[in-house]
């Protein structure tokens, strides 16, 4: 019984002599995580020192390091003044920014000024040509006050194309955009060459201006011999076109007759046998339109 109560006393000594160590090292414990919690709060881990949160490039965070989404460095998409970003960044090419100080490139809206043409000579002579006939001279038909025009006869408002009244430069572009041989001009005419027109060739062809543009043209065929072929079958076309002639002239080996058209435009087709510019006895045929 002595010896139970002994080792009973001995377990409750040895009881309390360890419930103090245990209780110290409860309380250090809790210093410790308190310490280490206090530590790790005072470090700068969310806001100043790079971690896989804040400040590590690539990530997707508001740190201050390259590669986030917060203004002011390379590579991000914000509103700051970086290369690259989709700012206003003035003077910056790449971007859809005003760039001061830098011309436009093309592509966009805006163009170039095209150069300037050069500007056509005045006068361009055109070569001589000995088998034309000195020139007539010439003044516009006038209908009488008795002429009625025929019914549905065509007007005669355009020749070549060109619209009676048109100026001379604008004759001269449509005549070269359309491959028409052109051996001179003036200011008062455009001179030439192997025009067809009326389902003849002529080898010599005149448009004649006026203050008012393009007034008359004329187209001219000439041989050697007695020819009054194309004459007589340019007359008889015009006749059925036009009716019967308003003047009419055929004496001496002169043949002569004009037309007019509801708008008063006319047509006068001319032959005759004439001395050329080099001399020589030749047989003219001559066809005019005009307004």
């Amino acid at each position: 019984m002595k010896r139970l109560i002994r080792i009973f006393v001995i377990a409750l000594v040895s009881i309390a002599m360890m419930v103090p160590p245990i209780e110290a090292q409860s309380r250090t414990t809790g210093n410790r995580n308190e310490r280490s919690h206090s530590t790790q709060n005072s470090r700068p881990n969310n806001s100043g020192r790079p971690s896989n949160s804040s400040g590590r490039p690539g990530n997707n965070n508001n740190g201050h390091r390259p590669g986030n989404n917060n203004p002011g460095r390379p590579g991000n998409n914000n509103n700051g003044h970086r290369p690259g970003n989709n700012g206003h960044n003035p003077g910056r090419p790449g971007h859809g920014g005003y760039n001061p100080g830098h011309p436009h490139r093309p592509g966009g809206d805006y163009r170039p000024n095209r150069p300037n043409r050069p500007h056509r000579p005045t006068v361009i002579v055109p070569p001589h040509r000995p088998h034309r006939p000195p020139m007539r001279p010439w003044s516009r038909p006038v209908p009488p006050p008795s002429w009625r025009p025929r019914p549905a006869a065509p007007v005669i408002a355009s020749i070549l194309g060109i619209t009676f009244g048109t100026a001379i430069n604008m004759s001269l572009d449509y005549l070269i955009n359309r491959g028409y041989t052109i051996d001179g001009y003036g200011n008062d005419a455009v001179y030439l060459r192997d025009v067809n027109e009326m389902s003849y060739y002529w080898p010599d062809a005149t448009l004649y201006y006026g203050a008012g543009g393009l007034a008359r043209s004329e187209f001219l065929y000439s041989t050697s011999y007695p020819d009054p072929m194309r004459y007589n079958s340019l007359y008889t076309r015009f006749n059925r076109t036009y009716g019967p002639p308003i003047n009419i002239v055929r004496t001496g080996g002169v043949l002569s007759a004009t037309w007019f058209a509801p708008n008063r435009g006319y047509v006068t087709i001319d032959y005759r046998s004439q001395y050329s510019l080099g001399g020589d006895l030749r047989y003219f045929t001559t066809l005019t339109f005009g307004l």
